[in-house]
């Protein structure tokens, strides 16, 4: 029975990414798959590392969009209180324009992070600021960083003798560049789940809804996501 269930709320879901695409592409939005793998390390009770590979793709999940590496190290600072460093190297595909081809960008970011526990919901707050700029290209050249604030909020259901409970997640961004000011640029809204599978990791699956504000055309993405993180300890 618990098998059964645990293929319905897959297939579910995967159809509602599929559906949520076909509806995309009549209003001239894209469909993307993103996919990670991960290894996650404790040092020790307050230090926890982490290193990622991630996979992502655009235009309908046909073409390569970036890819990239990502490392992490979380350190408890207060109960249920943390602060997370952590650096992405990545290879963007810009198949747009004149100038085509893979550009080598740099990212980092630093998150403050706090959970708190209500009965069987467990509510995460998390404050990001991250940096992000191209390589091999200076400022005078025109490449000035790219800066965002970020605010998440999510909700972990604890259902009793169900293993994939619902996580729902929701996420403004302020953006600057080009010397502007920080201003609302989009919002992620995220449903997904994830099953732990005993002495091997935990394997995840989300679909994502994000609607940008700062183009001339706002973008909206539909984002069918699937994760894998294997711990060490």
């Amino acid at each position: 029975m618990k098998g059964n269930r645990i293929t319905s709320f897959f297939a579910g879901l995967i159809f509602l990414a599929t559906s949520t695409s076909v509806m995309a592409q009549n209003t001239n939005n894209d469909f993307l798959v993103w996919n990670s793998i991960g290894l996650t390390y404790k040092l020790n009770k307050k230090i926890k590392l982490s290193l990622e590979g991630h996979l992502r793709m655009k235009e309908d999940a046909k073409t390569i969009d970036e890819h990239f590496t990502q490392f992490e190290a979380q350190y408890e600072l207060l109960k249920d209180f943390d602060i997370v460093v952590g650096g992405r190297y990545i290879f963007e595909n810009d198949n747009q324009g004149k100038k085509q081809g893979y550009e080598n960008h740099l990212r980092y970011h630093i998150d403050l992070k706090y959970k708190v526990a209500v009965n069987q919901l467990d509510i995460r707050l998390r404050a990001r600021y991250q940096n992000k700029n191209e390589l091999g290209i200076s400022e005078l050249d025109g490449d000035l960083p790219t800066q965002n604030i970020r605010f998440k909020t999510s909700f972990d259901y604890d259902i009793a003798n169900w293993p994939i409970d619902p996580e729902f997640s929701a996420e403004v961004f302020q953006r600057a560049e080009k010397g502007e000011g920080f201003r609302y640029s989009k919002i992620r809204l995220t449903l997904g789940t994830s099953y732990k599978i005993e002495k091997t990791g935990k394997f995840g699956v989300f679909h994502r809804y994000e609607d940008g504000a700062r183009n001339i055309i706002p973008n909206e993405f539909s984002i069918l996501g699937f994760k894998y993180t294997y711990y060490l300890n």
